[in-house]
């Protein structure tokens, strides 16, 4: 097929017909019910192997055209607001490529303006505060995924946090729930019905109207969280 995206088959009883799914993140994967061999399977797929690379190809130039958008462009004035530090920049020739503390503010030197005109310049800065939102989501969107999944009584295996920028997360068959590290930008309403979401999927795993209305046992109002939720996006970096 293609080296760009890993081919995943999942069997399932759940399963009641075939489906070909194609995620910038998960990869391509078929849904194949238990009546159905995995051969099969995988000869349906060889034969839209044009169509996948296709929908993946279009995937990937949306992806760059929302990242040429939306991604930041950092200047010395510049202020980036993770959940619990402030980014800014100050000039001292002494310290460039160091990053310093003070409080809640992370300092990040540097020895002349120029440099914000360096690709490598505004990706080393991308990393470093990439770094940061993950040590900050691990520390406070593991626990309470757990909190929420107990108080709940949902029953998930495990949580895990990534560097997705096509989704705020997802949860596997298996109950495996992924959340990207940029959920912790969000205010706490939307990064809690974000997690709610994924919770959710452990019972329902598509988004059919029993799904929303799951959700809205939790979320009431759960339309206005959508809508404001468009407002953001996981890929600001």
């Amino acid at each position: 097929m293609s080296d760009e995206f890993e081919i995943k088959i999942r069997s399932d009883r759940r399963i009641k017909k075939f489906s070909i799914n194609v995620s910038l993140d998960k990869g391509v994967w078929a849904n194949v019910p238990m009546y159905m061999s995995n051969e099969e399977a995988m000869r349906i797929l060889n034969d839209s192997r044009e169509k996948i690379k296709d929908s993946y190809n279009r995937l990937k130039q949306k992806a760059a055209k929302r990242n040429k958008i939306l991604s930041s462009v950092f200047t010395p004035s510049s202020i980036y607001k993770t959940r619990f530090l402030s980014f800014v920049f100050r000039y001292n020739p002494d310290k460039f490529r160091t990053i310093g503390r003070e409080g809640d503010t992370a300092i990040i030197y540097y020895d002349t303006e120029e440099r914000f005109k360096e690709e490598s310049f505004q990706k080393a800065v991308k990393t470093a505060i990439v770094k940061y939102l993950k040590i900050e989501a691990k520390q406070y969107l593991i626990p309470k995924t757990i909190e929420l999944a107990k108080k709940h009584d949902f029953r998930i295996r495990e949580v895990k946090v990534t560097n997705a920028t096509t989704r705020w997360g997802s949860c596997s068959y298996n109950n495996n729930i992924n959340l990207s590290l940029h959920l912790i930008r969000l205010p706490d309403r939307l990064l809690e019905m974000v997690i709610l979401h994924e919770l959710c999927h452990t019972i329902v795993k598509n988004h059919s109207s029993a799904f929303r209305n799951l959700l809205k046992e939790y979320c009431p109002d759960l339309d206005e969280l959508e809508q404001e939720l468009k407002r953001y996006s996981p890929l600001v970096l």
